[in-house]
């Protein structure tokens, strides 16, 4: 551990005997403020790794416990069944009451596919208007008109 100490911001305090004494005493004090900082700092740090640990134990047993023995209405009826008995259904009934995870599934799958592709669709088109004008193969004109007409597209 290194302790550095300005001398600088040292004074004798009226009641010190000698110059000795007080700089012992200055020493002997920023000494133990350092060192008492960096304990500080560590033992915080191991609290909250601590704290952070048990809180996650604890979020992650309650969340199981729940989907164990926790009870949700079906839409069919009065009756009640567990989280575990839903997912079970939900996974393996596509033709019950419940909505299918599968069908879901393929519902944001098929979404994410078509933005994928307007968004291939429109960047191949601005790279392919890119290569035109720096070949000069376009007129000015001809790129406003185009874009004065995407952007009226987008307007509506």
């Amino acid at each position: 551990m290194k302790i550095e100490i300005d001398v600088s911001d040292f004074y004798l305090d009226e009641w010190d005997d000698s110059l000795e004494e007080g700089l012992k005493k200055h020493i002997t004090n920023e000494a133990i403020a350092t060192i008492f900082s960096k304990i500080k700092d560590k033992v915080e740090v191991e609290i909250k790794q601590g704290v952070e640990a048990h809180v996650l134990a604890n979020l992650s047993s309650e969340i199981a416990k729940a989907v164990n023995q926790g009870k949700i209405q079906t839409k069919a009826g009065n009756a009640s069944v567990t989280i575990s008995e839903y997912v079970k259904d939900c996974l393996f009934n596509s033709l019950g009451a419940w909505q299918s995870f599968d069908k879901t599934i393929r519902e944001v799958a098929k979404s994410f596919c078509d933005e994928m592709r307007k968004r291939y669709d429109l960047s191949f088109a601005s790279n392919i208007v890119a290569n035109l004008v720096e070949n000069k193969l376009i007129k000015e004109d001809a790129i406003k008109m185009l874009l004065g007409e995407n952007l009226k597209q987008k307007d509506s």
